[in-house]
């Protein structure tokens, strides 16, 4: 051992620069591997950052799910016919190019046969004074009456009374989806539960994180607690915070990172945030 020693300081003294320039080029090729997988690095301060992550944070929809939505049940009031709800959904959407809109659009046109929203009467129908609320959904004027449609917290806001039998069905409901309430003239019509698929690669992405130290991951979603814990419980997630505006997330996200930095607090570990919205 004591000639391996010397052999080290030899090389020290010998050949500084190639020691010296051996860090430098680690980032490099680091940064240089990253792009070929499509993965930009700003540069190797965010390499060690990123090294010493131990907190992983995921939005869902499009994140960790497939972003890809199909109407998966219809609560209608009594008196509503299904078709007729999923219709106003669709033609209050029309002007939104959000995945849940899309899918509304859709499940419309196939229900009419092909004679969706391109049709001339859909397209006679008189759209006024559309407003996209951030992370509550549309309010739109169609053919004289408003219409919203949109999540609880738009209800809420509007003051729209959903009714208990619709509140009744949709805590009975196992299936996990995002909740589109929609009401015409403040009148509550009915409720359309719309689902999206977890990315199969999503499990094991989590499954990685963790095997390379990440102590914990944790989940933001503007939908519902029962959706939210259902898709965090099939993967492993160990925090949910759901029902969250885009700058619910981002105080989230604060928060997380504060505490890392709090006087006293062992760890400080960095925070992995990731999503796929511009909003992200």
């Amino acid at each position: 051992s004591v000639w391996f020693y010397r052999a080290f300081m030899f090389l020290v003294v010998s050949c500084p620069c190639a020691l010296v320039i051996s860090v430098p080029l680690s980032f490099f090729s680091g940064i240089g591997k990253a792009s070929s997988k499509g993965i930009l690095i700003k540069g190797s301060n965010f390499i060690e950052i990123l090294s010493k992550a131990d907190t992983a944070v995921f939005d869902k929809t499009g994140t960790l799910t497939k972003g890809i939505f199909a109407v998966n049940k219809v609560f209608a009031v009594k008196g509503v016919d299904e078709d007729d709800l999923i219709a106003v959904a669709a033609h209050a959407e029309y002007f939104s190019n959000h995945p849940i809109s899309s899918s509304l659009k859709k499940s419309h046109f196939e229900r009419n046969q092909g004679h969706g929203l391109s049709n001339e009467c859909c397209n006679n129908c008189k759209k006024e004074n559309c407003t996209e609320l951030s992370g509550l959904g549309i309010k739109i004027m169609l053919d004289g009456k408003a219409v919203l449609a949109g999540n609880k917290k738009l209800m809420e806001k509007e003051n729209v009374e959903i009714p208990s039998e619709i509140l009744n069905s949709l805590n009975s409901e196992k299936t996990s989806g995002t909740v589109v309430h929609v009401a015409q003239d403040n009148i509550y019509k009915g409720a359309i539960i719309i689902s999206d698929d977890i990315k199969e690669d999503s499990f094991d992405t989590i499954a990685q994180l963790k095997k390379l130290g990440i102590k914990e991951t944790v989940m933001l979603t503007g939908d519902n607690a029962e959706t939210a814990t259902l898709v965090a419980g099939d993967l492993g997630i160990d925090k949910v915070f759901a029902s969250l505006l885009p700058e619910d997330k981002v105080s989230r996200v604060e928060d997380l990172i504060e505490s890392k930095n709090e006087t006293g607090t062992a760890s400080k570990g960095s925070v992995i945030f990731v999503g796929d919205g511009v909003n992200d």
